[in-house]
């Protein structure tokens, strides 16, 4: 009887976990995308929303310097918008995602995940994304992950501050 209700068991754990969503579960990096001997394409940011009026948008920035915004909620304008930067401003945020190991954070950091650790409920949850030829490296990761790695909001403060986003999120009296 044991015996049986131990395969049941084991059967049953194996079927969870061949079912269980690959978002969850956290891909190998390739180390070389965005180091200084790779070719960068275009870094990304999206901001979620929380349940208040935290700004939820997405901000792109490409090699040559274009900045593309598309304005979520509690923003302005919700919808797109573009500017340009320098390219030299964006080469100094591929060399910041190379010299923080980037492409070797894990893809996903979010509620339940291994490097979650202690949770806060209703904080954001934000994607960081670098493209270049050898491919793109995405984390997304949930503010509310006590142990989420601190370069990640590093990261994002820093396309943030190089691609302008204040324009777009900031009220006119903050």
């Amino acid at each position: 009887m044991r015996a049986r209700w131990r395969l049941r068991a084991f059967s049953l754990a194996l079927s969870a976990a061949s079912c269980a969503s690959p978002r969850a579960q956290s891909q190998p990096a390739d180390t070389t995308i965005g180091t200084g001997a790779d070719s960068l394409e275009s870094v990304s940011l999206e901001r979620g929303s929380c349940r208040g009026s935290c700004p939820s948008y997405i901000v792109s920035l490409t090699s040559d310097g274009l900045v593309r915004f598309t304005g979520l909620r509690a923003v302005r304008p919700v919808g797109r918008d573009s500017a340009r930067v320098s390219p030299a401003a964006v080469a100094v945020l591929r060399d910041a995602f190379a010299r923080r190991q980037f492409a070797r954070i894990p893809s996903t950091i979010e509620y339940d995940a291994p490097a979650c650790g202690a949770y806060v409920a209703d904080l954001p949850t934000h994607t960081l994304a670098l493209r270049s030829v050898s491919g793109e490296h995405r984390v997304t990761f949930d503010e509310g992950c006590r142990n989420h790695p601190m370069l990640l909001d590093t990261l994002a403060r820093m396309v943030d501050s190089i691609s302008g986003a204040a324009r777009w999120t900031q009220s006119p009296g903050r």
